[in-house]
């Protein structure tokens, strides 16, 4: 790797304020055993920006990593980083002979995916056990009404070639439970990569400091605060960060809002839809790129899908309650979906919303790999996220295509809107930051 690559990422991607190691690594696509040659190489790449005396911001971004001593190297997320990308080269080595040491079906019930990721004590791949149990599951139970919550998420995502890895239950027909012993960690390990939050801007970080404290003795003051500032940010980024702290605020405000138990606890899924979450999604979704398609609609991509795994049935796509989509090459696509539910329903619901955005992220997946424009070395850095809404409480999770035949999903973290004054913070600290990091992964 010559120091003009790295030389040049951190000239045209960094800032006098921002240098991510991790995405330059990403860029560099280093053997792992290299990591003393790439850390040198960056670190000559410094030196030389540093001595052509270039712009002041990128000389004062090179001189306080070299100040640093370079501790960058050596933080959590950079070590996790080069740990997981040794266990990727080692099961990249053995995926070819893994492919070839599958055995020949023998029963009914077997199945066999070309993923080829082998885990310690395990006699198959994984794509290949997943996909094995659910034929079983499936085969067993005739109908999948007859199967329990955590055997319908084995059978339908197993037959989807989905692992759900922030599902950690353990209980017997689970996806967890085909797992023996550390083979859980050790896929976790193999797929999962740092996914950090960027903080909010400084400036309006305290502006939002100050209208926590304020909401706590005055919800009408820190209202009318919310109001000024967001219209000193108008139709900048920042404005949306204050938007949904003066439609929270407003909601605390009111008596007989949907943040109230009284009121809450015989909502509609309609009525959390409504007056809690479309003021939040439209403020950070809805821009010149991205529209914000609402109400139990069917994409033509998840139609498409549909129809081709049933060619002979005359079939629909999968109704969702809310779409993301963009436009790209003079037509519209889905980046992600998302399912909302009052708090009633109970588990059956849940499952139900669970697994239908789950597939949805793979057939936008799907249509993004293949896509022309689309190099197959990038294939395996795609990310799609998606929501699911219970009530005031959500999540995001992520999926990806880790190895051919094995789709994986991550969990991100809860977007749940505060009930409560004191709780404003966690629209700062959790909601907005998860919110604004799949925006920008769109």
């Amino acid at each position: 790797m010559p120091s003009i690559i790295a030389k040049e990422y951190i000239t045209t991607h960094c800032s006098g304020t921002r240098f991510d190691l991790i995405e330059l690594l990403k860029d560099l696509q280093p053997n792992p055993n290299d990591r003393d040659l790439v850390e040198q190489e960056i670190k000559d790449a410094v030196k030389e920006i540093l001595d052509e005396n270039p712009a002041s911001s990128l000389k004062n971004l090179a001189s306080a990593i070299a100040i640093s001593q370079f501790r960058i190297f050596r933080s959590i997320p950079v070590n996790n980083y080069w740990n997981a990308l040794k266990l990727r080269y080692q099961f990249d080595q053995t995926r070819s002979t893994a492919r070839e040491k599958q055995p020949v079906a023998t029963k009914d019930e077997d199945a066999f995916e070309i993923d080829g990721v082998m885990l310690d004590g395990m006699k198959k791949s994984v794509g290949s056990t997943l996909k094995s149990e659910a034929v079983k599951l499936t085969k067993a139970a005739r109908t999948f009404s007859n199967l329990s919550g955590d055997a319908k998420d084995t059978v339908y995502l197993g037959l989807n070639s989905i692992i759900d890895l922030s599902n950690n239950h353990n209980a017997p027909d689970s996806q967890r439970s085909l797992f023996p012993g550390s083979s859980w960690q050790q896929l976790k390990n193999l797929v999962y990569e740092p996914r950090e939050m960027s903080s909010l801007p400084d400036d309006a970080e305290e502006d939002l400091k100050d209208i926590e404290n304020i909401a706590k003795s005055d919800l009408k003051r820190a209202y009318q605060l919310c109001l000024e500032v967001q219209a000193k940010h108008a139709f900048t980024p920042k404005e949306s960060f204050f938007e949904i702290y003066a439609h929270i605020i407003r909601l605390l405000h009111r008596n007989n809002s949907i943040l109230k138990n009284e009121r809450s606890k015989n909502a509609t899924e309609q009525d959390f839809v409504n007056e809690a979450w479309t003021p939040i999604m439209a403020a950070i979704f809805n821009d010149d790129d991205l529209i914000l398609k609402w109400g139990d609609s069917i994409s033509q991509m998840s139609a498409t899908a549909k129809k081709r795994s049933l060619p002979e049935e005359d079939v629909l796509g999968d109704r969702v309650d809310l779409r993301v989509i963009t436009k790209a090459n003079d037509s519209m696509n889905d980046v992600l979906a998302a399912e909302f539910a009052n708090n009633k329903l109970g588990p059956p619901k849940f499952t139900s919303d669970h697994l239908k955005v789950l597939r949805e992220s793979k057939v936008i997946l799907d249509h993004i790999a293949n896509q022309k424009y689309v190099d197959c070395r990038e294939i395996r850095r795609l990310i799609v996220p998606s929501f699911q809404f219970n009530g005031l409480d959500g999540e995001v999770k992520i999926m990806k295509l880790f190895a051919p035949g094995l789709y994986t999903v991550q969990h991100i973290g809860s977007v749940d809107i505060p009930t409560h004054v004191n709780c404003l913070s966690d629209l700062r600290k959790k909601m907005i930051p998860r919110l604004k990091y799949i925006k920008v992964n769109l």
